[in-house]
């Protein structure tokens, strides 16, 4: 009788075994189906298209937001501007005497703000490429500039150490704010209030700006302290929620902005991460590196996806109103990536 219980219990055991075993490789499958088909499709939604007409790196990208044009900058100083729909080069300024290293242009898609390492700032009518103004203020090279939300704030910061607040329409200098290190980056909030200033000592400095007829005033709100090396980039989220940075070591941080919580840290890219953008939606941003990929994230901290086709440093990242993600690299090339919706 005890052999007989024993065997039942060992028929028993062995059929729980054999069920669960089952279940797991089918589990596992499933899994492995379900990964390779989020692969395929991340994979198929994306669609390159790729520009050449620069004969050297290309630094700087920017896109109107009326979704119509691009403008590119390099490193000889030539900025050349691009019908985004059709890829077609429109016209090519050689204005600067350096790099252009940093590119804007103002809401009403009228005026392209550039920003060179020959210490100037100009300012150039969009459609023909005439130039409107030469702000030249600072004592070294122009790293970044940004035009605020509302069109009628330039804000440019240098290797001199200062961020420099100017009336867009006049070209005046309205107010200058001094730092302690290089500021590499700097980004309005949407609503124009803060301005965030990311240097290469690895730290972010939030000002609020107090913005009168005639006057313009900045307060040091905060210093955002995290990163282990330089702050090369800075974008705030469209609905100003998050604040995110990207850092010579290589990783981004995602900020609240509200009490300024580092919500993530972002791991992957091998390189400095030198560009960072907000698609329009918000929920996904976009990292370029000196690897030479641009990584695509959600705001949860997720990767979607890694793209691939540069050959040297990504340089400059800018996102069109209808979610077009426009590259530009060290390999002389701008490359369009069109995010499909896999739906």
């Amino acid at each position: 009788m005890q052999i007989k219980r024993f065997s039942s219990k060992l028929a028993i055991a062995l059929a729980i075994a054999t069920t669960a075993i089952v279940a797991g490789l089918g589990y596992a499958m499933l899994s492995q189906s379900k990964n390779q088909e989020e692969a395929m499709i991340a994979s198929s939604s994306i669609q390159v298209r790729t520009l050449k007409g620069h004969s050297v790196w290309v630094y700087a990208t920017a896109i109107s937001p009326d979704g119509t044009t691009l403008a590119s900058g390099s490193y000889d100083g030539t900025i050349n501007v691009w019908n985004l729909r059709t890829g077609e080069l429109i016209y090519s300024v050689k204005g600067h005497a350096d790099a252009v290293r940093s590119l804007a242009i103002s809401p009403n898609s009228q005026i392209l703000v550039s920003g060179s390492w020959d210490n100037r700032v100009k300012l150039w009518n969009l459609k023909n490429g005439a130039l409107v103004h030469t702000l030249n203020r600072h004592a070294d090279d122009v790293k970044t500039v940004a035009i605020s939300p509302n069109g009628s704030l330039i804000a440019s910061g240098g290797a001199d150490r200062t961020i420099r607040l100017w009336h867009l329409q006049t070209g005046r200098q309205l107010y200058q704010i001094q730092n302690t290190h290089s500021v590499e980056a700097i980004a309005f909030s949407p609503d124009g209030k803060t301005l965030a200033g990311g240097s290469n000592d690895g730290t972010i400095k939030l000002w609020y700006l107090d913005t009168q007829q005639v006057s313009v005033n900045a307060v040091l709100l905060r210093t955002l302290a995290g990163h282990s090396q330089g702050v090369l980039s800075v974008a705030f989220s469209p609905n100003g929620r998050f604040l995110a940075s990207g850092s010579a070591d290589q990783t981004i941080k995602l900020w609240q902005s509200d009490d300024c919580r580092v919500l993530h840290t972002l791991v992957g890219h091998s390189g400095k991460v030198t560009s960072i953008a907000f698609q329009p939606d918000g929920l996904t941003l976009a990292s370029g590196s000196t690897d030479s990929t641009v990584k695509l994230w959600l705001t949860t901290g997720q990767l979607l996806n890694n793209l691939t086709g540069h050959t040297k440093p990504v340089w400059s990242l800018s996102f069109s109103p209808d979610g077009l993600l426009v590259s530009g690299s060290g390999d002389e090339t701008l490359k369009l990536w069109s995010i499909l919706d896999p739906q």
